[in-house]
C-alpha cells in the first residue's frame, strides 16, 4: 500500500462520515444506517485501488543500515535505521488493539455474576456488584438492582443479541485500531453504537411497551453507571436525549439516501484521477517482499570495504568541520545496473553530498533482487554519516 492509498482511505472515511451526518438528520431508516456504517469503511479500502492499471513494473524498496565514516576513511560501525513513522503507527495500533482486549477481559472476567435464566434463547447473568446492564453477543448481563424494569431491559438487550450488534462493534473497533490516528474512526464507532440503541429501542416499542413508561425507565437507569466500551448497553448516557427523541421516529427510507450515488461516483473519479496521475509519472508497483534482496557483489563486508577504501574526506569539509548524515537513493535495475543516484536528504555542505554521490557511483553492478524467480528493480536508500575525529 502506497502513501497515496493510505491518504485516500482516510480521506474517503471523512467524506463518508460527512454524508452519514447528513443522512441521519430527520427521517432515516435504522437498518439502512447500519448497513451504511458497515459497508462504507470497506469501500474506503477498495476505492483507492480502483482502476490502478495493470501494466506496472514491480519494484522493491530497501533502507540499508546507516554507515558511519570517520575522517581516516575507515567505517566505524553500521546501525539499523528505523522509519519512525512506521514505529509510531505500530505502537498506536498495538495500543488500540490492546484496548480492545482489555475491554473483552472486563466483560468475561470472573466478577460477581451468576447464571440467572434463559431468555428467548439468550443466557442472562446477574451482576451482583455492578449497576449497569449490557449485552455481548448472545449473553445478557443484568444488574441485580434494576427493580421493576427487568422485562423492558431484557427486551432491549435481547434486541442487541438478536441483531448481532456485537459483530459490528468488534469490526468497527478493529477499524478504529487500524486508523487510530484518525478522529473520524472513533466517531464512526460511536455512531454505530448510537444506531444500535435506536434499533433496540424501536424493537422494544414494537413489542407494545408504553413509550412514556419506557422513557421513564431509560432516565431512571441511565445515570451513574458505566458499562464496557465494547458492549451494547441499556445505560448509555451519551445517547439518551437522541434516543428519547427517536421514540416517534418514522423508520423509513427517503430521497436523501440518493445522495450516495454522486458521492460514490465522485470518490471513484478522484481515485482514478490520482492513480492515473501517479502512473504517468512512475509506472511501478511497490512490492512488500522479495525472495532475494539486491546485494553488493561479495556481500555486506565487501560493500563496506569498498566504501572505506574509496572515500576521501573533502578538504573543504575538513576545514569547515562539516559532518552529518546524508541519505543517498539509487536504483538497482533488473539487470544489476546502477542509476538514478540522488541525495534525498542532504547536508548543508554540498561538497559532502557530492562526495557521497561520487563514491556510490563508483560501485560495480549489484546482484539484482528476485521475486518469483524473476529479477526485479530495487530502490536502495543508504544513510551515510560523516564524522570528524
Amino acid at each position: 500500500m502506497s502513501l497515496l492509498h493510505f491518504v485516500l482511505i482516510n480521506f474517503f472515511l471523512v467524506g463518508f462520515y460527512a454524508v452519514y451526518s447528513l443522512l441521519e438528520k430527520g427521517r432515516s431508516h435504522f437498518m439502512f444506517n447500519r448497513i451504511y456504517l458497515i459497508v462504507a469503511p470497506i469501500a474506503c479500502f477498495i476505492l483507492p485501488f480502483v482502476f490502478e492499471g495493470a501494466s506496472k513494473t514491480p519494484i522493491w524498496i530497501k533502507v540499508l543500515p546507516l554507515t558511519e565514516i570517520l575522517q581516516e576513511n575507515s567505517i566505524l560501525k553500521t546501525y539499523s535505521v528505523f522509519d519512525w513513522k512506521d514505529v509510531i503507527f505500530y505502537i498506536g495500533l498495538i495500543m488500540s488493539l490492546l484496548f480492545i482486549l482489555i475491554q473483552l477481559y472486563k466483560i468475561f472476567r470472573k466478577s460477581k455474576k451468576s447464571f440467572y435464566k434463559n431468555y428467548r434463547g439468550t443466557k442472562v447473568y446477574l451482576l451482583m456488584d455492578k449497576e449497569e446492564s449490557y449485552s455481548f453477543f448472545n449473553n445478557i448481563y443484568l444488574s441485580a438492582n434494576i427493580g421493576n424494569s427487568e422485562e423492558m431491559i431484557l427486551l432491549h438487550e435481547f434486541a442487541h443479541c438478536k441483531g448481532r450488534h456485537s459483530f459490528d462493534v468488534i469490526y468497527l473497533s478493529v477499524l478504529r485500531g487500524l486508523l487510530w490516528f484518525n478522529p473520524i474512526a472513533y466517531k464512526w464507532l460511536g455512531k454505530a453504537k448510537e444506531n444500535h440503541e435506536f434499533m433496540a429501542d424501536n424493537y422494544v416499542l414494537q413489542q407494545g411497551v408504553n413509550a412514556q413508561e419506557y422513557g421513564t425507565t431509560l432516565l431512571t437507569n441511565v445515570f451513574n453507571v458505566q458499562s464496557p466500551v465494547i458492549s451494547n448497553s441499556f445505560n448509555s448516557k451519551s445517547t439518551i436525549r437522541k434516543r428519547l427523541e427517536k421514540f416517534n421516529h418514522k423508520n423509513k427510507y427517503n430521497m436523501k439516501q440518493l445522495i450516495l450515488v454522486p458521492v460514490l461516483v465522485g470518490m471513484t473519479f478522484v481515485s482514478m484521477s490520482l492513480n492515473e496521475k501517479q502512473l504517468t509519472t512512475q509506472k511501478v508497483e511497490q512490492i512488500s517482499e522479495v525472495d532475494q534482496e539486491a546485494s553488493f557483489p561479495g556481500g555486506e563486508d565487501s560493500f563496506y570495504d569498498f566504501i572505506a577504501s574509496n572515500f576521501n574526506y573533502p578538504k573543504s569539509s575538513l576545514e569547515n568541520n562539516s559532518e552529518g548524515v546524508v541519505y543517498v537513493q539509487f536504483t538497482v535495475g533488473s539487470d544489476g545496473n546502477l542509476f538514478d543516484f540522488e541525495a534525498v536528504k542532504s547536508l548543508k555542505d554540498k561538497v559532502l553530498n557530492e562526495a557521497a554521490l561520487t563514491l556510490l557511483k563508483k560501485m560495480p553492478n549489484w546482484i539484482p533482487a528476485k521475486k518469483d524467480g524473476k529479477n526485479v528493480k530495487s530502490i536502495m536508500i543508504l544513510p551515510i554519516s560523516f564524522k570528524l575525529n
